[in-house]
């Protein structure tokens, strides 16, 4: 059977305030595939006194580590005597010590880095403070733990030192998904893309994110990123290229492609005041409708070109190359240094596109060209013996590239003989393998096109981040608005991990804090979940003795240690 767990309920008393305890467990139904709560009042709080049922003599291990574990002993240790005296189960709170022990080391972090962000002031003017600290609380818990489901939160919690103070249950977890309306995660969205300076370049993509919910509108089949075949939805996201934060997020329906996204985006970006940015797009964007909708609205642009979709581009590139304008060392560009076996070399050039100037790069990278004739080579000489060997092909690659580039015969008298097909090979070596080209209506040189457009690789390392660190790698809500709700706290989740991640990412080598640079978020966050709060009574808060390696993450994100909340670290 499934472990209770506490719920603490606030509700309104005949004299006073009260919060009642209960303890509660689910059960799952197999017979109706169905899940329901039973729940045994143990007692509640109020007047400052803890009153308990004798129902709580069986759930002891519910109050360990809460402010009421040390009134719920006293009121074990003195049943008996209570008892036998005709004495209520009653037990004042001020007569005892109350002590408060919980985890504080991923808030010490995580608040570190909200306030630096602003993150916090912002989430208040949009949501107001109450509803700020919950989804921050929200937040933390899905920063360090990611890949639980959201519902375990109600758990973990109880002994967590949070933005929001109070315990929360699974109803207020609901609760929260339904405060999280459309207006104000819209002033959210514009306060913090007004944070982003405006000449800064935004990446833009998209990504399937596969759903289980059945009463969603925009979970539907489309062509899914990662196979599955499930029904998704799109999630739409702008990451900011100079602090490689996220800016703006955006669903749409799983039927949407990348390139009838565009327009849609661009319209509610302006209407959050950042459509003047600079946009940087992959080749899943380029379509010539696309280009000619961003060339009218005015907008600065990148975007990769997908050669087999543009003949003029591809045809540009095939007569760059045949004049030999790949060829001079002064055109050579590096992909990511300078020692680089991937360095390319570039050719470009100015034209009008839609009567609008653009500029148009073109590279060749030899090393990928070798690659895959190499690799053509290679799967041509394997499927050659297994052919000879009569070994059954089981990919269709494999029969494929068998019935274009060989003849088979097998004759009682010569046996088997396989014949190749010279220039059915040569046609397999694609002739624009390391051919790449960048159109852009803002960057002139060839080497800061690149560059920027490389940059774009923050935003798939954000979608890998949300998949597998965090859990949106399936959605497990039915109703549109959770949904929404259910990815904007997973948004504002991984801008706290994007945080810390570009700040370990900068750490030099020869620095104090370079065994940091071999960490990961999680376990960044994991090494400093043990840290402990404690607070007897009225006395001033402090924190347990740190570890050597929570000492070095505490002095790298610049977490003052006082004497007095670190008396134990003096």
């Amino acid at each position: 059977m499934p472990n209770f767990y506490l719920s603490c309920r606030s509700r309104k008393d005949k004299q006073s305030d009260a919060i009642y305890f209960y303890a509660v467990r689910n059960i799952y139904h197999p017979d109706t595939k169905k899940q329901s709560k039973e729940q045994i009042s143990i007692g509640r709080f109020s007047n400052g006194r803890c009153h308990f049922r004798n129902a709580a003599l069986e759930h002891a291990d519910l109050f360990k580590g809460t402010q009421y574990e040390r009134a719920y002993w006293v009121w074990r240790e003195t049943l008996d005597e209570r008892s036998s005296d005709g004495v209520q189960d009653v037990v004042a709170c001020d007569s005892i010590v109350n002590g408060d022990i919980r985890r504080a080391g991923v808030s010490l972090i995580l608040n570190k880095v909200a306030s630096d962000l602003e993150l916090d002031r912002t989430l208040t003017t949009a949501f107001g403070k109450d509803l700020a600290e919950r989804i921050l609380s929200m937040a933390y818990y899905l920063s360090l733990l990611g890949r639980n489901p959201a519902y375990l939160f109600a758990k973990w919690n109880q002994n967590q030192v949070l933005p929001h103070d109070l315990p929360m249950s699974e109803k207020d977890i609901s609760k929260i998904m339904s405060e999280i309306t459309s207006e104000n995660l819209t002033r959210f969205q514009s306060l913090w893309v007004q944070r982003f300076s405006e000449h800064d370049c935004l990446s833009v993509d998209i990504t399937s994110i596969s759903s289980y919910g059945r009463n969603v509108s925009d979970v539907s089949f489309g062509y899914n990123r990662d196979g599955e075949k499930l029904p998704q939805i799109n999630l739409l996201m702008v990451v900011s290229q100079s602090p490689l934060l996220p800016v703006w997020f955006e669903s749409l329906p799983g039927a949407i492609n990348d390139i009838s996204a565009v327009e849609d985006a661009v319209r509610i970006m302006q209407q959050l005041h950042c459509g003047s940015r600079r946009l940087v797009l992959d080749r899943g964007f380029a379509s010539a409708e696309n280009i000619a909708y961003l060339q009218k609205k005015g907008i600065k642009f990148t975007m990769g070109i997908p050669l087999h979709r543009f003949s003029e581009f591809r045809q540009a590139w095939l007569d760059a190359k045949a004049a030999g304008a790949f060829a001079r060392p002064e055109c050579s560009v590096d992909l990511f240094d300078a020692d680089d076996v991937l360095g390319s070399f570039f050719f470009n050039k100015t034209l009008k596109l839609n009567g609008h100037r653009c500029y148009l790069h073109l590279f060749d990278c030899p090393w990928y060209r070798v690659k895959n004739e190499i690799d053509v080579q290679q799967d041509v000489d394997r499927i050659y013996r297994m052919l000879l060997k009569e070994v059954p092909l089981k990919s269709q690659h494999d029969q494929q590239i068998a019935n274009e580039c060989f003849t088979v015969k097998k004759t009682p008298v010569r046996g088997l003989k396989v014949t190749s097909n010279p220039q059915a090979i040569m046609k397999l070596k694609n002739e624009l393998a390391g051919a790449f080209v960048i159109l852009s209506n803002m960057q002139k040189d060839s080497q800061e096109a690149l560059r920027i457009y490389k940059l774009r690789d923050g935003i798939e390392k954000r979608y890998d981040d949300l998949k597998n660190d965090l859990d949106m790698f399936r959605l497990r809500v039915h109703s549109p608005h959770n949904m929404r709700a259910r990815l904007f706290l997973q948004f504002i989740a991984e801008i706290l991990r994007c945080r810390i991640l570009n700040q370990v990412q900068q750490i030099e080598k020869s620095s104090k804090f370079a065994a940091l640079r071999k960490k990961t978020v999680t376990d960044i966050l994991w090494t400093m979940d043990p840290l402990m709060r404690v607070q007897l009574d009225t006395h001033h808060a402090f924190y347990m003795r740190p570890t050597k390696d929570q000492r070095l993450i505490l002095e790298f994100f610049g977490i003052d240690m006082t004497s007095r909340a670190w008396s134990s670290a003096r």
